[in-house]
């Protein structure tokens, strides 16, 4: 039996994915999967960055906006990206350390793993025809997953990007995004993760939600004078900016 560690889009929440990985060592998980978006959004981008690159035991993959800090350092931005979110995208590049660059710009967009008899695909999210990452399609069903993911291998495929997350088993196949660890959209001071059981070709999701100090991170957007700090923490957190 193996136990897997999953994650996605921790957004450079240092608190959270502590937590995360607390949790995860403790249900006996020994190799992790992180599907992306692993900086942005959050106060901690280097801090986050820095973790992540010096474990061996963990397999990253690159999200948006694990590119966004190298695209927005002069326009054209990518689609649809406002002055503001580029603005908070120079910041994360200024924050990062030329290693924790490097690494990023390095992070593979996809995998294929064989593991106990079972076959996983990890990716962020499929691309668009314009190769840049599709629009999360929010609460997919079976049809959605097989639309979407139905040209990659396995039994289970892992993805992130939407940060809600959902967990589709579509006759013998799990499709899986375990929720945003970073960004909590009003659920509080919770760290979506979770394990993958797998043993003799079976495979289990146990989902999980380890606690750890949101006043903490809110905290650190004042402190650290995040770009766009104010819209952050209410879009990705539900919460109020500290000077409010």
């Amino acid at each position: 039996m193996l136990r897997i560690g999953v994650f996605s889009d921790p957004h450079g929440n240092l608190p959270a994915l502590k937590a995360a990985l607390a949790y995860l060592e403790g249900a006996g998980c020994r190799e992790f999967l992180c599907c992306g978006d692993l900086v942005g959004v959050g106060p901690w981008p280097r801090e986050v960055a820095a973790l992540l690159q010096s474990r061996g035991d963990i397999r990253c993959l690159a999200g948006n906006h694990d590119r966004y800090f190298d695209r927005c350092l002069a326009p054209p931005y990518p689609p649809r990206m406002e002055e503001g979110e580029a603005a908070h995208h120079r910041w994360v590049h200024s924050a990062l350390t030329p290693a924790c660059r490097g690494w990023l710009r390095e992070l593979p967009l996809s995998l294929t793993l064989q593991r106990e008899g079972v076959c996983i695909s990890a990716l962020h999210y499929p691309l668009d025809a314009a190769g840049e990452f599709a629009a999360p399609h929010p609460a997919p069903t079976a049809r959605d997953c097989r639309a979407l993911f139905g040209h990659l291998p396995g039994q289970v495929v892992l993805c992130g990007h939407d940060h809600a997350g959902f967990a589709v088993a579509d006759g013998e196949r799990l499709y899986l995004d375990p929720g945003s660890l970073g960004c909590p959209h009003g659920l509080g001071d919770i760290a979506r993760c979770g394990v993958l059981i797998l043993d003799r070709d079976r495979w289990q999701w146990q989902a999980a939600a380890p606690a750890y100090d949101l006043g903490e991170v809110r905290a650190a957007f004042a402190r650290r004078r995040v770009p766009e700090g104010s819209a952050l923490l209410r879009d990705f957190y539900g919460l109020p900016h500290p000077s409010s």
